[in-house]
């Protein structure tokens, strides 16, 4: 989100609404998060990031994000980012690309809880 043109202002909510969201759903349910991500036709990613989950999804054809979720060991604390490729500015700007994470994240965060997790 940083490096798209006007996404360091945006930053900061875009952590707070989104990543932390990712990340807390993949702290409390690890299985459920892998499994939800593949549902809507994540693609495993190589282990160049070295993480525990890496994919890519789709969710519009021109504007892949790439989730990568790494668990707590050894007294780390988890980690989760969230990359955008390099064709997000030009196909669908900051603020879109904001509110399609964004939405994607409170969805995935309704669907455990609407299922008991």
């Amino acid at each position: 989100m940083r490096e798209i043109p006007g996404g360091r202002e945006k930053y900061g909510l875009f952590q707070k609404r989104c990543e932390d969201v990712f990340k807390s759903l993949a702290d409390r349910f690890p299985h459920f998060f892998n499994d939800i991500i593949h549902m809507f036709a994540g693609v495993k990613v190589a282990q160049q990031f070295e993480a525990d989950i890496s994919v890519v999804l789709h969710p519009l054809p021109l504007v892949p994000i790439m989730l990568c979720y790494w668990q707590a060991e050894d007294g780390m604390e988890s980690s989760l980012n969230i990359f955008f490729d390099k064709t997000v500015h030009p196909n669908l700007g900051v603020d879109s690309a904001y509110l399609l994470t964004t939405g994607i994240a409170q969805m995935l965060e309704k669907l455990a809880d609407h299922h008991g997790f």
